[in-house]
């Protein structure tokens, strides 16, 4: 029975041992040197600033300063104005015809019933090209009201323009599946009546590539630039 008394009261000693009372025994010092420090520090952190020997601390690590809210906003403003630039270029005999965000939407009833005539592949993927727009201008249009919008307290203000960054993966995710379906092709029976080089009897990856044009690849490139802060928020 004493042997286990012993054995019990050794395992403690070394638990003690272990967290730091043999290393630090005693009453701890204080933290503080005088309250005019602490008074002093506390008004500093208040205004964000940092004292020199603390400067280290992941207190003061800023998650989204100036600098990275100056190229969301500059990128989410692109967003906006590639949608009334040309996304596509098609030509006919020696006129190229530019057709920007805004004008394939207004196109579209005349598009979705052109392609219709293709089968429901064409149909889905003209579809597919107009949500993918309209999804890209709102992520643009709502990155930058949430970048601006005044929300306390500071946490809800992240959480909510994290969420509306996250919507920036939507059309991106969109895009790709676009470029997989010209990837896999289809055919398009009466594309050649379009009079156009850029969609032929069957429309694949090539055509997609040609028919493109740089308003749709400055947007991609933008929505990528939205998303690489989600995870520090």
């Amino acid at each position: 029975m004493e042997e286990e008394k012993k054995s019990s009261k050794g395992k403690e000693v070394d638990r003690y041992q272990y967290i730091g009372f043999d290393v630090y025994p005693g009453k701890a010092k204080k933290f503080w040197k005088s309250d005019q420090e602490k008074e002093t520090y506390v008004e500093q952190a208040k205004k964000g600033r940092k004292r020199e020997d603390q400067d280290h601390s992941l207190v003061y690590v800023n998650i989204f300063n100036r600098f990275e809210k100056a190229i969301i906003s500059v990128s989410s403003l692109i967003i906006i104005i590639c949608f009334f630039l040309p996304w596509f270029e098609l030509e006919k005999g020696s006129v190229v015809f530019k057709y920007s965000g805004l004008g394939y939407i207004l196109n579209f009833g005349f598009l979705s019933n052109y392609s219709a005539l293709s089968g429901g592949l064409a149909g889905f993927f003209v579809t597919l090209l107009f949500i993918t727009l309209i999804t890209a201008f709102l992520a643009g249009m709502g990155t930058l009201l949430f970048l601006y919008k005044k929300t306390n307290p500071l946490e809800k203000y992240y959480r909510s323009l994290k969420r509306m960054l996250i919507f920036n993966y939507l059309p991106i995710v969109l895009w790709i599946i676009v470029v997989i379906m010209s990837i896999i092709g289809f055919p398009s029976p009466f594309g050649s009546a379009f009079g156009t080089k850029e969609i032929g009897e069957n429309f694949s990856f090539i055509n997609f590539m040609t028919a493109t044009s740089f308003g749709m690849w400055v947007t991609l490139a933008c929505l990528i630039v939205n998303v690489w802060k989600v995870n520090d928020l």
